[in-house]
């Protein structure tokens, strides 16, 4: 009996010292694009676009990181910890990903007009000449323009359209 007890602080004391540390492989510092792209799976959607810190390829992220707001038309460059997920659900990404920190967040002309294909939509018409339309959680809205009425229209006959987008001036900080 008294040799349990011995033991019982000693193992307390490991498994304090064990909680709250990561480990460093798990730890990547990563770039977040400016825009979201259409990603593949179940459903129609968009995802994040991620890459290490010195490549040149986007790789998707499907689920944001815990704690990360993204904001269009901002790149920036945060930290984050990732953990594999046992027995992911079907439709679910296999990594759980926590923002640590943000080490960067920079607004470039070149970040404010991108162009996205996205395969049908929702639309509604909010006042004469204004359209929001509708993909997956995201909203746009399209106004004052000839072509919003066309949009509209292809969109609701589900076809794949590519819009070319430019931020205005209030959509980004």
């Amino acid at each position: 009996m008294r040799r349990s007890i011995r033991w019982i602080p000693i193992l307390a004391a490991l498994g304090l010292t064990a909680c709250g540390t990561t480990d460093p492989e798990d730890v990547r510092t990563v770039e977040v694009a400016a825009h979201k792209a259409v990603c593949a799976g179940p459903f129609f959607r968009f995802c994040l676009q991620i890459r290490d810190v010195g490549s040149q390829e986007w790789n998707f992220a499907y689920d944001n990181p815990s704690g990360f707001e993204f904001e269009w038309g901002v790149r920036q460059r945060i930290v984050i910890e990732e953990e594999t997920i046992e027995n992911p659900p079907p439709d679910g990404s296999s990594i759980r990903r926590t923002l640590l920190r943000v080490d960067a967040r920079e607004t470039r002309p070149q970040d404010r007009t991108f162009t996205l294909v996205v395969p049908g939509g929702s639309t509604s018409e909010s006042s004469p000449g204004t359209h929001q339309f509708h993909f997956g959680s995201e909203q746009f809205v399209c106004a004052g323009r000839a072509d919003c009425s066309a949009l509209a229209l292809a969109l609701a006959g589900n076809d794949a359209v590519e819009l070319s987008l430019e931020l205005g001036a209030s959509d980004a900080t």
